[in-house]
């Protein structure tokens, strides 16, 4: 049996990481992790505290500019799969990548070793695992302080009359210091699962309408009925932000979440 030599693998995948990750950070790019970032390529502390910080001032600028979407839903992913691997760690070691050790020449097959056989990997694991927690932790309360802050800026009430059925319409997003109003499209769909129903959002963005006195909400209204006319008397709210913040990537998530719960309520 022939023992493989050790190679340079890793390390070229730590350089390859590394000039992706200073690229993103010099273009002012938001650097995402991937989902089994913990785990991938090298895990070596310094290494993986590096990656993570660098992720971490990326979110940072995204919330600065209160961009709360995708950063707020992957932290919140991240930390769930941290809390999993402290819980769950047969689960892992079973599906963690195994290293060729061996090549055996009578029967044509590599051998494999698990990197968890080795103490010290699994100490240095634990250790990423003990600086991440609380970093990640700490930006879900940022995250989940910004949200609060530009939720209760909104308010969302029904222009005139709304039909029994309010499960489709159209909703206006009207923000503050935007000479427009973005009109959208909606539906709400109703999933069921073995304990209870969930509702589903669908939205399609019609267009943008400037503000003017003549455009009134109302009259809006009654434009979107003239121009399409499947929905003869549809439900339409407005959806008012009295501070600004992105659309996409901010104020329509959350206006989305509001109008379910308005409806549902």
């Amino acid at each position: 049996m022939t023992k493989l030599k050790p190679n340079n693998i890793e390390l070229f995948l730590f350089l390859i990481s590394f000039n992706k990750t200073y690229r993103a950070m010099t273009d002012n790019k938001y650097i995402s992790l991937s989902d089994d970032w913990l785990t991938e390529g090298l895990v070596d502390l310094e290494f993986k505290q590096y990656k993570l910080l660098a992720y971490l001032q990326s979110v940072d600028e995204k919330f600065k500019s209160k961009r709360l979407y995708p950063p707020f839903a992957d932290i919140i992913f991240h930390y769930k799969n941290l809390l999993k691997f402290k819980e769950n760690n047969e689960t892992l070691i079973r599906n963690f990548p195994k290293n060729v050790s061996a090549l055996d020449l009578k029967r044509l097959a590599l051998q494999y070793e698990s990197k968890f056989e080795d103490p010290e990997f699994m100490e240095e694991l634990k250790k990423i695992v003990e600086f991440a927690e609380p970093k990640l932790g700490n930006k879900i309360r940022e995250g989940k302080e910004l949200y609060d802050e530009i939720e209760s800026q909104i308010l969302i009430e029904p222009i005139g009359l709304c039909p029994i059925n309010q499960n489709e319409g159209y909703f206006l997003v009207n923000i503050a210091n935007d000479p427009n109003v973005h009109v959208f499209e909606y539906q709400i769909s109703i999933f069921d699962s073995a304990d209870s129903k969930y509702r589903g959002i669908h939205t399609n963005y019609l267009q943008r309408i400037k503000k003017s006195i003549s455009n009134t909400f109302e009259s809006i209204k009654m434009g979107l009925i003239r121009e399409y006319k499947k929905l003869p008397n549809p439900a339409t709210f407005i959806i008012d932000s009295k501070a600004y913040a992105p659309l996409d990537e901010t104020l329509l998530p959350i206006s989305k979440r509001l109008l379910v719960q308005k409806i549902s309520a």
